[in-house]
């Protein structure tokens, strides 16, 4: 792949990433547009609606996606998700989201992984193949390193016969959306290890609920807060962060 930038003259710098050995990105300044050529045969197969922000070949599972943001006069931004199949002219809009950003830096998360339909803090994560659950928040912050493609995320559990709430957090793998260190509990102050299965079935959501919304049900209703991912505004909670560890991490 390579990564590299064209220029729409006169509106934009667009960032793109493609395989320059089957594709040509072509900047069409005229029409403020951009066209993807297949090289093997010379077709058009994409001309944009609009001048896009990022035009990203992904290539996931011997499928090929171009990953295009676009972004229109009331600076609202989308994430379209096309995929092109080798015996056909054009691409195929698989999904289309919208973000808070038209910037590609600020919803990626993974090789594959975008956040989408923000809403404040809260948002999904879209990894090409699937939707995420809505997660209060994710720490997309690059302060915050727990490896590759291990994010920091938060959700809020709610009992079924209550009214109280858990925020809890933990660390997922961006691609699958696994679990993959303990959970930790604000209202509980503790560290919940994910159930295991010798099937290595996922227990993700099984645990949320026994450990977490099953004991709303039971507590008193009083909520204390415990420990956050910042301080005060934005200075960083050092101690806390740290105690995330994935697992068979030291």
């Amino acid at each position: 792949m390579i990564k590299e930038s064209i220029e729409i003259r006169g509106t934009k710098t667009i960032p793109i990433v493609y395989d320059a050995k089957k594709y040509k990105i072509i900047a069409i300044d005229a029409l403020k547009k951009v066209a993807i050529q297949r090289l093997s045969d010379g077709a058009i197969v994409y001309i944009s609606n609009q001048c896009p922000d990022y035009v990203i070949q992904i290539n996931l599972e011997n499928q090929t996606h171009f990953v295009i943001g676009e972004c229109d006069d009331d600076k609202c931004a989308k994430l379209n998700d096309y995929t092109l199949c080798e015996y056909r002219n054009y691409v195929e809009l698989q999904k289309s989201f919208e973000t808070d950003s038209c910037c590609i830096d600020d919803i990626r998360v993974g090789e594959h992984t975008f956040i989408v339909d923000t809403d404040g803090y809260s948002c999904k994560l879209y990894n090409l193949k699937q939707l995420s659950k809505r997660y209060k928040r994710v720490y997309n912050d690059k302060r915050l390193d727990f490896g590759k493609n291990t994010l920091l995320v938060e959700e809020v559990v709610t009992g079924d016969y209550s009214n109280l709430t858990d925020k809890i957090r933990y660390l997922i793998n961006v691609d699958t959306y696994e679990i993959v260190s303990n959970i930790k509990s604000e209202m509980q102050q503790r560290d919940i290890p994910i159930y295991t299965d010798p099937n290595n079935f996922n227990l993700d959501d099984v645990t949320i609920h026994f450990e977490i919304e099953r004991y709303l049900n039971l507590i008193p209703e009083k909520y204390y807060k415990g420990s956050n991912v910042y301080k005060g505004y934005d200075e960083i909670n050092e101690e806390y962060v740290r105690s995330f560890k994935r697992k068979n991490q030291k």
